[in-house]
């Protein structure tokens, strides 16, 4: 009969190499000899994780810290447990919690930096960032979710700074190239956005985001039947898209379709636009029902 330090190797070396439902079985058999082991609970409930039976990687993972509340790494795998059902507050409790017993791990605060860009706390994802940057001065993760974090605060320079860094250390794809299209033409550099965003379709021409960017381009540039073209096409990809409704709005306001500007202006409103990007729509239904 093996032993509960062989089961554990051999289980470990079952998850290392993606055989999941076979590891759940070999730590299964750790419990059954020692109830109390509170590395194969955790341990089976990563690969739990890993094939989507959440409810047990939850069960096991909760175990292993009540068996064991020192251990950092089942407290982070909680974290990530809660960020795949996009319960962000109680996922940024198990990251702190994590963080806080091991402090000199940097990998921790990625999980607090996605909760954080999740719960809209901008400047905490600005701060994670700078810390793992300040150690690691060409993480990619951290130039991408602190110039996500800086475009959402409105600082688009700072953020365009960060993608342009992105781009320089050889992380190019369709989203960067996005993103750099959209923040450049809120600061008016339609040219700049019209090349980015070219990129970007170039790369996924049927990305709905860039699509819908480049129609507010056309917008602005006041070619507005090519922006109803491409932000219709943005639509038929992906119609929850509140912004792509808002772009459209404006469309129909310039070109005098007022009662579709309100259509779309009412859906933008009922997908959550305000929540996400502010006060515009509502601005714009004042403006049309005067």
């Amino acid at each position: 009969m093996k032993s509960e330090a062989e089961l554990l190797k051999i289980g470990t070396g079952l998850l290392d190499t993606s055989k999941y439902q076979k590891a759940i079985d070999v730590f299964s058999e750790v419990i059954e000899i020692n109830a109390e082991n509170s590395e194969a609970y955790e341990l089976r409930g990563i690969a739990n994780f890993r094939i989507l039976n959440i409810e047990n990687a939850m069960t096991d993972i909760s175990k292993a810290i009540a068996i064991n509340p020192g251990s950092h790494q089942a407290w982070f795998n909680k974290g990530e447990i809660f960020k795949k059902r996009k319960n962000y507050k109680e996922a940024e409790i198990c990251y702190l919690e994590a963080n806080k017993l091991y402090p000199d791990s940097l990998f921790y605060l990625s999980g607090l930096i996605q909760t954080n860009h999740a719960l809209k706390k901008y400047d905490d994802v600005i701060s994670y960032c700078d810390q793992i940057l300040k150690e690691k001065p060409e993480d990619s993760f951290s130039y991408r979710y602190r110039g996500m974090a800086y475009g959402k605060k409105l600082n688009y320079e700072a953020a365009i700074k960060d993608y342009l860094k992105l781009i320089e250390i050889g992380k190019r794809d369709e989203s960067v190239y996005n993103g750099l299209g959209y923040w450049y033409s809120k600061i008016g550099e339609f040219k700049k956005a019209f090349n980015n965003l070219s990129i970007s379709l170039q790369m996924n021409s049927t990305h709905p985001y860039a699509l819908d960017n480049m129609g507010y381009v056309k917008y602005a540039e006041g070619n507005y039947k090519k922006a109803m073209e491409l932000i219709n096409r943005s639509l038929d990809i992906d119609p929850s898209n509140s912004y792509a409704y808002k772009n459209r709005a404006l469309v129909h306001i310039k070109v005098g379709d007022k009662e579709l500007a309100l259509q779309d202006l009412r859906k933008a409103e009922s997908l959550g636009y305000q929540e996400e990007y502010g006060n515009e729509v509502t601005e714009l239904l004042i403006m049309l029902n005067q």
